[in-house]
């Protein structure tokens, strides 16, 4: 299973700098997952919150990328230079509905990133939709078999939050071949036929977000970025799954609350041909168990000691 540190790392921290992705790295994290959000100058910068105390209160986006800088928020090509590709980034594009640098469906974030990924060569994913069943897995783009917006409650039109809504583990409608099946299924390949992810870590870069828009773009792009669907606590594995294979992303990031105790968040995961990876993993308590259940990967706040934990006997 993937250790993958949140934010760089959070402990010790501090979170989305140079100093924490390079001492998770150095510490033998599988790699580190980052925020990415823009500066009033158009440079993306890696920050969580869309307001910091430290900028008086004021939005990230009406902020100079030189005042971010002296506040001790790093530009995301910084963050690549000392990524320098060891192992995996996952950079989470921030674009949430009642933030104030939300425009969905422009999403000049996306498109930022794609220019800057576009501008230094940046390989993708290694395994990014290799493990897909090509003859069942729809192409990216294709129809979904359940509107997004209406399955997760969320009201029609641009920017409408899917992640936000609340499907039912029972009543979500599943893609083709994802039906509930019996956790000792996980390790091995389905009853349909699809093969199961793939097991190993996963290098390059993958581009996570809430808002489909943004992962979209990036999967339309055609940088060979995988591309990976993050969904709120209260949205079941079932319901990020029925999107995320219909528009060929490569993995879904579900809220460690969806996955644990729930007996078929993996085999549909692995039906559908996609890895599953679970954030935030604050104990390595947790990380043993989901392990144990067969997930992929955890991003978690503590990738020295969950990585410690997994490694004993």
């Amino acid at each position: 299973m993937e250790v993958l540190g949140h934010r760089g790392s959070r402990t010790p921290g501090p979170e989305n700098t140079l100093e924490a992705v390079d001492a998770a790295l150095r510490a033998g994290a599988d790699g580190v997952e980052l925020d990415v959000r823009r500066s009033a100058d158009g440079d993306l910068v890696c920050v969580h919150d869309a307001r910091l105390p430290r900028l008086g209160g004021r939005a990230v986006i009406r902020r100079s990328t030189s005042e971010l800088a002296s506040r001790g928020i790093p530009l995301l090509t910084e963050m690549l230079d000392v990524w320098d590709g060891r192992g995996r980034l996952i950079l989470e594009i921030k674009n949430q509905p009642g933030q104030p640098d939300f425009d969905a469906p422009r999403e000049r974030t996306a498109r930022a990133l794609i220019e800057l990924l576009r501008a230094r060569g940046l390989p993708g994913s290694s395994v990014a939709g290799a493990h897909l069943d090509q003859a069942t897995a729809p192409a990216p783009g294709a129809p979904s078999d359940v509107d997004p917006q209406l399955a997760a409650g969320a009201p029609p039109g641009p920017g409408a939050p899917f992640a936000n809504g609340a499907l039912s583990a029972n009543g979500a409608p599943s893609a083709p071949g994802s039906a509930g099946g019996s956790a000792g299924e996980s390790n091995g390949s389905s009853s349909t036929g699809n093969p199961a992810p793939a097991s190993q870590s996963v290098s390059g870069i993958t581009v996570s977000s809430f808002d489909w828009f943004a992962i979209e773009a990036i999967r339309d792009a055609g940088l060979g970025v995988a591309t990976a669907f993050l969904t709120m606590p209260r949205m079941s594995v079932s319901g990020g799954v029925a999107y995320a294979r219909s528009a060929g992303h490569t993995e879904l990031h579900a809220h460690v609350s969806a996955v644990l105790g729930v007996a078929d968040a993996v085999p549909r995961a692995r039906r559908a041909g996609l890895r599953l990876v679970t954030w935030t993993v604050t104990d390595p308590a947790t990380a043993i168990e989901l392990r144990d259940a067969g997930v992929d990967g955890v991003i978690c706040d503590d990738p020295v000691g969950v990585g410690q934990a997994l490694r004993r006997p």
